[in-house]
């Protein structure tokens, strides 16, 4: 199988944008890792009047980060390690954000919660969820079993968490994207 690479696989700027994130806005990419995909262009797209959050349990993905966004003058990016599977395992004030990522990291979503939880907990009365990950058959090659989880599963959890899901749709060729809110 012939895997698509940079924007072609996945394009953060159009996702993002597609979950209504822009200027002076307010956003986290829980579980960011240290490429940064999407925590740069959600500084792109907020601007200098707003603020987004990359989350992360390893403090070396959060140095990468960081090192990148001394080096491109990016002065609205903190990078905070927390534990998304845990409430209040991130040091982000309750109802704070306008929009919360989980790209890659889906099958936490179906584990405990806690994840769903803490994306509760931080985010404004208004705020969404964006929601990514493998469609199956690629997914099968890159991540483990026990981190599986389909659009449909994500859907339910969400719903039956008490979210309301605005859209779900392709996000790319080997990714499926689901946009909710609180309810």
């Amino acid at each position: 199988m012939k895997l698509s690479t940079g924007r072609a696989l996945l394009n953060p700027h159009v996702l993002l944008k597609r979950a209504g994130l822009r200027s002076g806005m307010r956003y986290a990419d829980f579980g960011s890792g240290g490429l940064g995909h999407f925590v740069f262009d959600g500084c792109s797209l907020v601007g200098e009047g707003g603020q987004v959050f990359a989350v992360d349990i390893l403090p070396r993905e959060l140095d990468r980060l960081q090192r990148r966004a001394q080096d491109e003058s990016v002065h609205n990016l903190s990078c905070v390690r927390g534990d998304i599977e845990r409430l209040h395992g991130v040091a982000i004030d309750d109802w704070s954000l306008h929009l919360v990522s989980l790209v890659g990291v889906a099958g936490l979503v179906l584990g405990e919660l806690d994840t769903l939880e803490e994306t509760a907990r931080v985010l404004r009365s208004d705020g969404r969820v964006l929601i990514v990950d493998w469609k199956p058959g690629v997914r099968d090659q890159f991540v483990p079993q026990s981190m599986h989880a389909s659009l449909e599963e994500v859907t339910d959890r969400l719903v039956r968490f008490g979210f309301v899901v605005e859209t779900t749709f392709d996000a790319g060729p080997e990714h499926w994207g689901i946009i909710a809110h609180r309810s």
